[in-house]
C-alpha cells in the first residue's frame, strides 16, 4: 500500500500512477515494506529525492514536488533501493546522527558534505551499483504488464 503525502500543493495523479507502477515492479525485484509513504515536498536545490531515516517515519521517501511524472522515475528507484537497505537492516541512523552501514559507523555532517563526498559513502555506492539494473528490469516488467 502506498500513501501519498503532499506538503502545500495539490496532488498530481500522473505522478502517483508512475510511482505506484514503479513500486509494484521494483517490489517484485527487491524486498520492500508492505506500506510505503511517498511525500512530495520542496527539497533543497539539486535534491530530487531522499529516504527518511527517522524512526517516526520508517517507510517514507520524499520526492521533490518540482518533478513531473517522467522525472520521478529514477529518483523513485534510487530511494526504493535505500528503503530496501533500511528495511533489511543494512542501513540505519542512530539518535546521535551516526549512520550505521552493515555494522560500521559513519559520522557524516550532512550540512557540510558535498554531493561528490556523499556519493562515495558505501550505502550510496551500493545503490549506484544496482540502480540502473533495477530500473531497466522494472521498466521491462512495467512494459510487459501493459
Amino acid at each position: 500500500m502506498i500513501q501519498f503525502i503532499y506538503s502545500g500543493e495539490t496532488n498530481f495523479r500522473d505522478r502517483e500512477l508512475v510511482v505506484e507502477n514503479l513500486v509494484s515492479c521494483v517490489s517484485s525485484l527487491i524486498i520492500l515494506p508492505e506500506k510505503i509513504e511517498v511525500e512530495f515536498k520542496k527539497l533543497r536545490p539539486s535534491i530530487y529525492g531522499e529516504t527518511v531515516l527517522d524512526p517516526r517515519f520508517p517507510n517514507r521517501i520524499r520526492l521533490s514536488d518540482s518533478l513531473v511524472a517522467r522525472e520521478v522515475i529514477k529518483p523513485v528507484v534510487h530511494e526504493l533501493l535505500h528503503l530496501n537497505q533500511t528495511f533489511t537492516g543494512k542501513l540505519s541512523v542512530r539518535s546521535d546522527g551516526t549512520y550505521v552501514w552493515m555494522g560500521k559507523f559513519f559520522r557524516v555532517d550532512t550540512s557540510k558534505v558535498t554531493v561528490d563526498e556523499w556519493a562515495k559513502l558505501p550505502w550510496e555506492q551500493d545503490v549506484a551499483n544496482s540502480e540502473n539494473y533495477i530500473l531497466q528490469k522494472a521498466l521491462t516488467l512495467g512494459i510487459a504488464r501493459g
